[in-house]
């Protein structure tokens, strides 16, 4: 066994101090199949440590393996699709996109161009070829290594764009562009299809496992009449997040109470229930409309999620101090309207951030900054950018009036609270 790792890591050591178009095809497939091991072995140890590299950036704050997209692939498509296109179809495509081309005699684009020669007669095309295939083997090492970074660089669309990301992909795309090296090695030392055994049995160890965890998740799919409707326990760290559109709702990692928040329009400071701790517990939920693109279903939602978490909803009524929204400049507030989209509200630190929110939405969200009950009679249908730098009520007030001519006045209401009331399973 140590010999057998001595020489598949010194014939490695070898070729990537010099990488060489120059395959070893007369070994037996006993011999390529240890081979292939040996460099499993080593790609699952490198993988190791790299992965530990990025959580040390993560726990910096500077970006989250959350917000790769493969994530929300995860949580959408069926867990045999998802296993069967990343272990089998994806290495595949990437093998034959990103390493066919490292030998000569299959780099077909290459050898095309060549071909086009012709036209200059027979003896030039010769020469041509000859004079390619000679800085081909000259800078061999440099196309290997490009072939590999290229196919690291290529994962960071994997991320959602910003600079940030920009300036971190050279170390987030690590564990791709370590992945193309030995992928490199295998596919040119003995053919494009142990290239490929290697990359499936890689995405099979590391993805496999995450794979089982969300499909053996404690979850309910359904879809009836178009409303599909998924719900899950999140057993996977995951980043928080909720995402509204016409059609279709995304929450990741929210609590119970956030999330019937979200469903029913009840700020969550109004929301009660007999177990708090249940009410704490985090879920993933995802919801789209096959049926109609232009509108969601909430009553739909709010039906399953009481089955699946096993409780009741009521409405109880207390009088109340309450704060009134109401229109005082129409001039004002009409400079921060803007168009239909997805709309979305963030809390950084002393300032809250409304995008895109509906004028009727907006009293409910105020409820957050005020910590009290906010309605308004207006009927107002459009939507506003509104970004709040104080958190202090008068000083929040000030600013609702100078800046978006709106204002919030004491009142007194008979205020709905939303009882939670769990159940025991059955």
């Amino acid at each position: 066994m140590n010999k057998i790792l001595k020489n598949a890591y010194s014939d490695l050591f070898i070729f990537l101090k010099k990488p060489v178009d120059a395959p070893t095809n007369n070994r037996p497939i006993a011999s390529k199949a240890k081979r292939l091991f040996t460099i499993l072995l080593l790609d699952v140890s490198l993988m190791a440590i790299c992965l530990l590299l990025l959580k040390i950036i993560e726990s910096t704050g500077l970006y989250s393996t959350n917000d790769n997209k493969l994530n929300e692939l995860l949580k959408t498509m069926p867990a045999a699709v998802f296993a069967i296109l990343g272990v089998l179809i994806i290495p595949l495509i990437e093998e034959v996109i990103f390493r066919l081309y490292l030998r000569y005699n299959t780099n077909y684009l290459l050898r095309f161009l060549v071909s086009l020669s012709f036209v200059a007669g027979k003896k030039n095309k010769v020469r041509v070829e000859a004079w390619v295939k000679k800085i081909w083997h000259q800078q061999y090492r440099y196309i290997f290594y490009l072939a590999a970074l290229l196919f690291g660089f290529i994962h960071i669309f994997n991320y959602e764009y910003d600079l940030k990301m920009l300036i971190l992909f050279p170390l987030i795309t690590i564990p791709q562009i370590v992945g193309g090296i030995l992928l490199g090695y295998l596919r040119v030392r003995f053919n494009l299809i142990w290239g490929f055994f290697l990359h499936a049995l890689h995405n099979a160890i590391f993805l496999l496992p995450v794979i089982f965890l969300a499909a053996s998740a404690n979850k309910v799919e359904v879809n009836d009449n178009g409303q599909y409707i998924k719900i899950e326990k999140s057993l996977l760290k995951e980043k928080t997040g909720m995402s509204f559109y016409k059609d279709s709702i995304s929450i990741t990692n929210s609590s119970l109470k956030d999330i019937v928040s979200a469903t029913t329009g009840y700020n969550a400071q109004f929301i009660e229930s007999n177990n708090e701790n249940l009410l704490a517990e985090k879920y993933n939920l995802y919801y789209k409309n096959r049926a109609d693109s232009t509108s969601l279903n909430k009553t739909k939602i709010n039906e399953q999620l009481t089955k699946f978490c096993h409780f009741e909803l009521s409405i109880e009524q207390r009088s109340e101090g309450v704060l009134k929204l109401i229109i005082e400049d129409t001039l004002k507030l009409n400079q921060h309207k803007v168009d239909e989209g997805k709309g979305w509200v963030r809390f950084p630190k002393d300032s809250t951030i409304f995008h895109n929110i509906p004028f009727q939405a907006l009293a409910s969200l105020l409820q957050t900054p005020t910590q009290k009950k906010v309605f308004s009679n207006d009927t107002l249908q459009a939507r506003f950018n509104i970004t709040l730098q104080a958190t202090e009520p008068e000083k929040l007030n000030e600013q609702l009036t100078s800046v978006y001519g709106l204002r919030l006045i004491d009142s007194t209401a008979e205020v709905e609270h939303l009882v939670i009331k769990f159940n025991a399973p059955k």
